[in-house]
């Protein structure tokens, strides 16, 4: 044992004493060592340098010497070398050397560290830079020399970096907290290992770059042939807040390079990584804030400048996602899809996503979506689910005027090119179908509404149409069979017109009930208004029609409307005891009220009932008290009404031919 103790304190000794030699020659020689590494510099470079001192620190990375050279100014050189203008410059630059070097009294620079500091570079195409500094002949004249260069190690600390490309207006600036690079770096020939942390501080156009200020970490194995043109990229990490990417990739060629990038993230939060992108390229749209996580995997290759000749194949997914529209709340939540976005050559760009699943206020939402970038571009579509009309309204541009409530169940299919307009994607194309379960709509100023809308609208490439659309309006019960020409754009807004062709049915109509306020109060101002949103023409049929004390039974006939105008012809109906025609034309006055032309037919008409339901004609003389018969009759009537439909007698013009049978005057005075 005491022999084992006095043979370890002899060896701890002695490397002790060596130690202390090999300091000791350090310190000795130290002036060489400065004369010997500033020589070789002079020798290498062709760029002027400045150095304010230089040291030989044994202490700073141990077990290696280092030459300290302080406050290092070095400048530009080559064909975009500016006058006075600095390559690099840094407060301290390390040049390490094996501390056995001394001993031979040959030193090689193994490893290169620099502090505090900057390094701008600047190219312009592939031959012109500004940090042409090493001569070419530099390895043959490092033979025989006391100093070489055979550097594999480069350490940073708190250094910027910028590159510059000066043609084409790209500027990359990195700040490098931390960086190492590990590895053989001859002239010609680079491989290294390297690990980054710090910041992206610039990347894109000098004047409006794509990305500011992003913390970064990069880790990676690169190779880099300088004379063969052979770059690669192996095991790649890039971070930044927000996202990590995997990557490898190769670049070959200098007059057409070929390349190749192969990329993986990771799990990435989709509104961290959104908040990477600069403003003007916001994928998501200002009112809404998008959320979930995504993954993606891909590859990119060909030739530069040679578009026939890339391959871009990418693979992402999308789970837990939410889309929330900022203003009202409305949330699609449960997002999740899996996807693929392809191209070849000149071939047009696909995106493919198979099934997309989401839930809105609790009800699902199926979509299927095939998007080609031709000319023109080509979209497959398919949507299903279950939209709160509630809640849709809000995104319509007609929302203060017009209220919905009710379900519409959604099944559409869209395959053909894509149009300029929103609707037309359900215009020309589209098959499918919209049910609507116990809809109603209220248009808020008027007071006019419709509801307990139940029925399909079916679509096909002439439009939507429906065959059995049922409904009310007030007490009023309706069915409706019709084509409804543009109803998407008229919905989206995107014209102020619906048009509509068909035929509509209902039990009974109580204009009465039309003539109302939501309150049930009359009003000479919102009483009754003719629809501006629609035209087109109907045939129509009513089982029971009464207005005040006039009541009808098998009313037909049929209608046209325009903004502002209702004409209707051949309207037949059975009415005091006989039967009455109407042929007519209504139009809305700028003042206020409606023009009204129109010719009356009247059959043996009981003239009694006829005079109790018009209120006798608004006249006090005659009334139905006195007059008997039936009045055969044809006339003819211009005039005003008010906007509850009374007439303006005053403004009245008539005229009949009248034929009465069995006629009588009782009690008249």
């Amino acid at each position: 044992m005491r022999r084992l103790w006095k043979t370890l304190l002899w060896l701890t000794g002695s490397v002790l004493v060596l130690l202390a030699l090999l300091l000791g020659l350090v310190y000795v020689f130290q002036d060489d060592i400065k004369a010997y590494v500033l020589d070789a510099l002079n020798r290498h470079l062709t760029a002027r340098i400045e150095v304010a001192e230089v040291e030989v620190d044994v202490w700073h990375s141990f077990p290696f010497a280092s030459l300290n050279l302080q406050d290092v100014k070095a400048y530009e050189a080559g064909a975009l070398a500016r006058e006075d203008s600095l390559l690099l410059e840094a407060a301290d630059v390390f040049l390490q050397f094996n501390i056995w070097d001394v001993v031979y009294q040959e030193y090689t620079v193994r490893r290169l560290e620099l502090r505090q500091g900057r390094l701008n570079v600047r190219t312009a195409g592939a031959e012109q830079n500004n940090f042409s500094i090493w001569k070419a002949d530099s390895s043959e004249a490092d033979r025989g020399e006391p100093v070489h260069f055979v550097v594999r190690g480069l350490i940073l600390y708190s250094m910027d970096l910028q590159w510059e490309e000066v043609d084409k207006g790209f500027k990359l600036a990195l700040h490098a907290e931390e960086a190492f690079a590990k590895g053989s770096v001859a002239q010609e020939l680079w491989e290294l290992t390297l690990e980054w942390q710090g910041d992206l501080q610039v990347l894109g156009n000098a004047k409006h770059p794509w990305f500011k200020h992003r913390a970064l970490i990069l880790e990676a194995a690169l190779s880099l042939d300088l004379e063969q043109n052979r770059y690669a990229l192996k095991d790649g990490f890039l971070e930044t807040p927000g996202l990590g990417v995997k990557l490898s990739g190769q670049w070959e060629g200098k007059e057409k390079p070929r390349f190749g990038l192969n990329f993986t993230t990771e799990k990435t939060n989709i509104s961290e990584a959104l908040a990477l992108l600069p403003p003007d390229w916001q994928l998501m749209p200002e009112d809404y804030k998008g959320a979930g996580f995504a993954t993606a995997s891909g590859s990119l290759e060909g030739t530069l400048n040679q578009a026939e000749s890339f391959l871009f194949d990418l693979k992402f997914a999308v789970e837990e996602g939410a889309l929330t529209h900022k203003q009202t709340g409305l949330e699609l939540e449960g997002l999740s899809f899996t996807g693929t976005l392809q191209k070849e050559g000149k071939s047009a760009m696909r995106l493919d996503i198979p099934q997309l699943t989401a839930l809105m206020e609790g009800r699902s939402i199926k979509a299927s979506l095939a998007w080609e970038d031709g000319k023109p571009q080509r979209l497959d579509l398919r949507l299903q689910g279950t939209l709160d009309l509630h809640h849709w309204q809000q995104f319509l541009p007609f929302d203060s005027v017009l209220a919905m409530q009710g379900l519409a169940h959604l099944d559409l299919e869209y395959h053909g090119p894509v149009q300029s307009r929103a609707s037309s994607l359900l215009e020309g194309s589209s098959t499918g179908k919209v049910v609507l379960e116990q809809v109603s709509l209220d248009w808020i100023k008027s007071g006019f509404g419709l509801s307990e809308l139940n029925g399909a609208l079916e679509l096909d490439k002439t439009g939507f149409h429906t065959k059995d659309l049922r409904g009310k309006s007030q007490s009023t019960s309706f069915r409706l069979t019709a084509k409804l020409h543009n109803l998407p754009a008229f919905v989206l807004g995107q014209t102020p017109l619906l048009m509509l062709n068909g035929s509509v049915h209902m039990d009974r109509l109580l204009l009465d009930e039309w003539l109302k306020t939501q309150e049930g109060e009359r009003s000479t101002e919102t009483a009754f208004m003719l629809p501006g949103f629609l035209q087109g023409s109907a045939d129509f049929s009513i089982d029971a029609f009464s207005y005040q004390k006039f009541k009808a039974k098998q009313v037909q006939g049929k209608a046209w409307v325009r903004p502002g105008r209702l004409d209707v012809q051949k309207v037949e109906l059975l009415a005091c005891e006989g039967s009455m025609g109407l042929d007519g034309q209504m139009r809305a006055l700028e003042q206020g009220g409606f023009a009204l032309v129109s010719e009356l037919r009247l059959h043996e008409v009981n003239v009694q009932q006829l005079f109790y339901t018009t209120e006798n004609f608004g006249q006090h003389s005659l009334s139905h008290q006195h007059v008997e018969g039936k009045l055969t009759s044809r006339a003819r009537y211009s005039g005003t009404l008010a906007q509850d439909l009374s007439p303006d007698m005053p403004a009245t013009v008539a005229w009949s031919h009248v034929e009465i049978q069995k006629g009588r005057l009782r009690e008249f005075e």
